[in-house]
């Protein structure tokens, strides 16, 4: 006689929630995973140029980015910190000081130097040693990553606000960057911007994440994508912005800093030329050494400083000391 068999049980039945939960654990055992293995094996990964809680920097729907206000942060190994209107400097104040806004990119806002070592304090302290104690304001409006386009937005909805009577214009190495049409991302940042900001987290505390969007952006670096600004445009906002400082009273200098770069950039500098000399508009030319490419050292800083010092006298935007009063 057989022995009797017992009965082998049911195997239980797997709901979908069951399932999506192992699947869910599986994908972040394995980002957990190659997060561990990307801080430990993984080599050194570009620094990107994000908002992050460091950087004071945030997201705009005006300008893509801009700084928090009343901040203290770093910028590549440089401390600074922001004033109320969240730019770089002290509180810009209301008093009889001949107001000058330096609006520009990282090289106005003074990459990898300190805030008295970048331009506009610096022109601030030379101008009042040659042309009058406490006679002026510089005001430190540069934003690293800036195009001209920003520029232009920048100065009409908030720079010519502060009634500058003298502006700096420092734009253009940033235009020629082929990651896309900065105007059409602008369009469309009421709606990117959320996606953005998750982005920007994600890079500022994952490294495997960081070595993703890496590898992604290095795809979509090929040359396929538009410039930020052609350099039509590049010029068509030079111009856009010396007419709107000019209509609201303020003298105006361009100020260039990439005038070593590669023939490439032939079509921008042209444009400079032909923007400043339509206008009739002083250009200061940087010509000192670098820490790479565009941004100015220390030494090259100060250099700058008085050649943006003695332009401003020779053309009589400001009057040396001893004069009745400053050109308006």
């Amino acid at each position: 006689m057989l022995p009797a068999r017992h009965p082998v049980p049911a195997r239980p039945h797997v709901g979908l929630g069951v399932k999506l939960a192992l699947a869910a654990a599986s994908i972040v055992l394995t980002a957990a995973a190659a997060e561990t293995i990307t801080r430990v094996w993984g080599s050194a990964l570009p620094v990107f140029l994000i908002p992050s809680p460091t950087n004071c920097m945030r997201r705009s729907a005006l300008l893509g980015v801009d700084f928090r206000p009343e901040c203290t942060g770093v910028m590549n190994g440089a401390p600074f910190r922001t004033n109320a209107l969240g730019l770089r400097g002290p509180e810009v104040v209301d008093d009889d000081r001949m107001r000058i806004l330096a609006a520009g990119d990282s090289c106005t806002f003074g990459w990898a130097v300190r805030e008295s070592q970048a331009y506009p304090a610096r022109l601030e302290r030379v101008l009042d040693q040659h042309a009058g104690t406490h006679r002026f304001q510089v005001i430190n409006a540069g934003v690293p990553g800036y195009t001209s386009y920003q520029g232009l937005v920048y100065l009409r909805e908030r720079g010519l606000a502060l009634q500058p009577k003298l502006v700096l214009i420092d734009y253009g190495f940033n235009d020629t960057s082929r990651t896309g049409d900065i105007q059409q991302q602008l369009a469309r940042a009421p709606l990117t911007t959320p996606f953005l900001v998750l982005d920007d987290t994600l890079i500022d505390y994952s490294r495997f994440y960081r070595w993703l969007r890496w590898q992604a952006g290095a795809k979509e670096d090929d040359g396929t994508l538009p410039a930020r600004v052609s350099a039509e445009q590049y010029g068509r906002n030079l111009r856009a912005m010396i007419q709107a400082a000019r209509a609201a009273g303020a003298n105006v200098v361009v100020l260039s800093f990439w005038s070593r770069i590669g023939p490439q950039q032939n079509d921008y500098r042209e444009a400079l030329n032909a923007a400043t000399e339509d206008t009739d508009t002083p250009v200061v030319w940087y010509r000192g050494p670098k820490l790479d490419l565009v941004h100015p050292t220390i030494e090259g800083y100060g250099i700058f400083t008085d050649s943006i010092a003695a332009q401003l006298m020779e053309s009589g935007f400001v009057q040396p000391a001893g004069s009745a009063q400053n050109a308006t």
